[in-house]
């Protein structure tokens, strides 16, 4: 009530060029003792009959782009606060309705990492799904270092549109180079911190006094790994260990795991103790180093880089990013 008397909506949209442009309050808030709340993802039925008639506002949207901001994800039909996950609050309806632009994205966040997720059982009239974008928070895990729950960093994005398209973007960690996307590990290095726990690639590690545990994975040993923040599971990025000019492809790693000098940074000195802060994703890529140069490990490279090509696919626009040396230690997190 406060925000609405002194500021103005919380539901409202507007026109830049061919781009339609919709900011929602997607939270329900379930119960509340006046100092904390429990809260749902989702819209109330006024919401969703207000943004049904938004769009019928919209003259041919089949030629425009639109672009549906809101907080907390609608992948999963996701929920917080403690309650169940809730798949009916008008998520469904709401992207049905989207699906009446040539281009459909939708900028969120909430989760304190970066995740970008397409909704293919929802088809815009360009042919493509909706494009969601999880941002990572400006304030990373909760305005406690430089880095997010994920360890990548601080920052925002930059989008750039053209037309009716999204042409192009980048994920921009704060006081970065727009340049740098990445961080790249050697999978034989460890890490740890003031509390002494320590945390490897292979086997992982336990921190905090609930002895949390983090897990490893075996196959990491002897591999260069690279954290891509604005990854995505699509098929969008090209991921190369280039040395003495020649490309080598790296893999997916395909299982959940965590980026463990993060990790090694919040129990070590940060002294946290809950499982917010060891998130595994599918952000990495890896090659065994002994597969392609026998005897050798990622120490023994020299004149190397890890090359990660982005493509945009609705605009067909390519990114290159490139990272030359390890990240051993976490300092600056």
């Amino acid at each position: 009530e406060l925000y609405v008397e002194n500021v103005g909506p919380t539901d409202y949209s507007f026109n830049r060029g061919k781009v339609h442009f919709i900011v929602m309050d997607n939270i329900v808030c379930t119960t509340s003792n006046g100092s904390t709340w429990t809260y749902n993802a989702g819209f109330s039925g006024a919401q969703y009959e207000w943004l049904k008639k938004d769009i019928d506002m919209v003259k041919n949207p089949e030629e425009k782009m639109v672009i549906l901001s809101c907080h907390i994800p609608f992948r999963g039909g996701s929920t917080s606060g403690g309650s169940q996950v809730n798949k009916d609050k008008y998520y469904a309806e709401v992207l049905q309705l989207l699906t009446q632009f040539k281009e459909a994205h939708i900028f969120i966040g909430h989760t304190h990492y970066p995740q970008n997720y397409v909704h293919n059982s929802y088809k815009a009239k360009g042919g493509a799904g909706i494009y969601e974008h999880i941002h990572g928070a400006a304030c990373g895990g909760w305005w406690t270092s430089n880095i997010g729950v994920d360890g990548s960093p601080n920052g925002f994005s930059i989008y750039e549109v053209k037309g009716a398209t999204l042409h192009n973007w980048v994920a921009k960690g704060t006081n970065m180079n727009m340049s740098t996307q990445m961080r790249v590990y050697n999978g034989n290095d460890s890490y740890s911190g003031t509390k002494g726990y320590v945390y490897t690639w292979p086997e992982g590690g336990t921190g905090g006094s609930k002895n949390i545990v983090t897990a490893g994975r075996s196959y990491l040993k002897d591999c260069v790994i690279a954290t891509i923040w604005n990854d995505d599971l699509y098929g969008n990025w090209a991921v190369d260990l280039v040395v003495d000019g020649k490309s080598y492809p790296m893999k997916r790693i395909t299982d959940n795991v965590a980026d463990m000098c993060a990790c090694a940074f919040f129990f070590n000195e940060k002294g946290k103790n809950t499982t917010s802060w060891n998130k595994a994703l599918m952000h990495y890529w890896y090659v065994s180093v002994p597969s392609l140069f026998p005897g050798k490990t990622p120490s023994d490279l020299s004149g190397w880089e890890v090359r990660a090509t982005h493509t945009i696919k609705t605009s067909g626009e390519k990114n290159v990013y490139s990272e030359t040396s390890f990240t051993s230690s976490h300092a600056g997190f």
